[in-house]
Formats: structure tokens, sequence, C-alpha cells
């Protein structure tokens, strides 16, 4: 039975940490991305902030022709589940789930990349004073239509927020090795991307946010999760390490 070479086990090691590297070079990537899309959103809402880009006006006006009363009672069903009746329900199960485990690190990444994503959102509203849009008569009623900014939507960035966090704890080696691993990861990405872009359209269909709002959102969800990725839980799921030089040359 042949041993196991040094060379092996440092083209093992090599491969490893290329693999590592790799996967840091694309976490800043995705940082520097969203940062350039959070710059050019400040940039747009200081030209549009108080008369909004053609585009902007044309893209709901389109949505509100293909209105029915059909539609119009989906869309006042599903839109509670951006924030009361669902990604807060979910966001509580994931905290008393991470804290029964003791998983405090994954926990502290929870909190941060969900609540984190939240409250920015919410002080970005407050700074940018952008007005909802008043194209048409509202489905809300007055006493549930939003009472807050525009800009960002907390609908779109909380919602992206929940499926990003719950993709980045389903995507450590060792969750993806188990059974059914990746089964969970592929169907996180299905029916969260699904549930994502469900929470846009209600908040477009209604009228109460421009595109714009649903982009800037998800930009900053994408910023703060990733932030929170690279800070807090990217250390605590090493890549397992192979055997070492040393090690191989001592077996038996």
């Amino acid at each position: 039975m042949s041993r196991p070479s040094m060379t092996d086990g440092l083209n093992t090691t090599g491969i490893s940490t290329l693999g590592k590297h790799s996967s840091s070079q694309a976490s800043l990537l995705g940082i520097g991305g969203a940062v350039t899309i959070q710059g050019l959103c400040a940039l747009y809402l200081i030209r549009h902030l108080q008369q909004p880009a053609p585009w902007d006006v044309q893209f709901l006006e389109l949505l509100h022709q293909q209105a029915t009363p059909w539609l119009d009672r989906l869309a006042l069903w599903l839109t509670p589940l951006g924030t009361r009746w669902g990604t807060f329900p979910l966001f509580i199960m994931g905290l008393l789930s991470l804290a029964n485990q003791r998983q405090w690190r994954k926990l502290l990444y929870w909190m941060s990349a969900i609540g984190g994503t939240t409250v920015i959102a919410t002080l970005l509203k407050v700074i940018w004073h952008r007005a909802r849009p008043s194209l048409w008569p509202s489905l809300l009623a007055p006493d549930h239509y939003p009472a807050d900014w525009a800009f960002p939507s907390t609908h779109a960035a909380a919602s992206l927020s929940l499926v990003l966090a719950l993709g980045a704890l389903y995507s450590s080696q060792q969750l993806l090795d188990r059974p059914y691993g990746r089964v969970w990861r592929w169907s996180i990405a299905g029916l969260g991307g699904g549930f994502v872009l469900i929470i846009a359209w209600t908040r477009l269909y209604l009228g109460v946010h421009f595109p714009s709002d649903i982009i800037g959102g998800w930009s900053i969800a994408y910023l703060i999760t990733q932030v929170a990725n690279r800070l807090i839980l990217s250390p605590m799921d090493p890549v397992q390490r192979p055997s070492t030089p040393s090690s191989l040359l001592t077996r038996r």
C-alpha cells in the first residue's frame, strides 16, 4: 500500500488555499459592486429626489395597466409577508433556533445581516426624505398606508437580507456534505428568489414604491449581508485543512 507523498499534501494545501483566496476575492468584488450600486443610487436621488426619472414613472404606469380586481386582492394579501407576517416571524424563528443550538457566532451574523439591513434602510429613509409615488389612488386603507419615506424599500431590503442570510448559513462545506445539503441550498435559492421578487412586485403594484426604491433596498441588503459574512461568518467555517506534509511522512 503506497504512502501519500509530501507533494500530494502540498498540492492539496495549495488548492485549498487557492480556493480560499478565490472566495475572498469574490466577496470583496461583491462588496465593491454593492457599494458602487449604492453610489449610483445616491447620485440618482440627488438628481431625481423631488421629480422621479421618466423610467420610474413609466414602469409603474405600465404595471398599473395590467391591474385587475384579482391581482388587487393578491397584492394586498401578499405584501404583509415582507414584514410582519413573513420576514419578521422567520427572523425571530431563526434567532430562537440558533440560540437554542448555542450557535452564537451564527446568531450574531443573523442579527447583524437582517437587523443591520433593516436599521440602515430605515435610517436612509430619514436621510433621503423621498416621497412615495402618488400616480393613482392607493388600494391600501389609510391606516395601512406607509407613513414613512420611500427610499430605500425596507420590504425589499428585509426580504432579500433574510434569503441571503439563510443561503450563507447553508453554504458552508460541512452543511453541503450532509445528506440533502445541496438540495436545501438550491431550495433556498429558488424559493427565496421567488419570495423576494413577489414582495417587490406587491410594493410596485400597490404604487407605494418606485423601481429605484426596490433596487436601493436590494443593494443595501446585499452590501450589509456581504460585510457581515466576511467579518463574522467566514472566519467561523474555515476550509478543512488536509494533513500537513509532516504528518503525511509519519503515517504508516
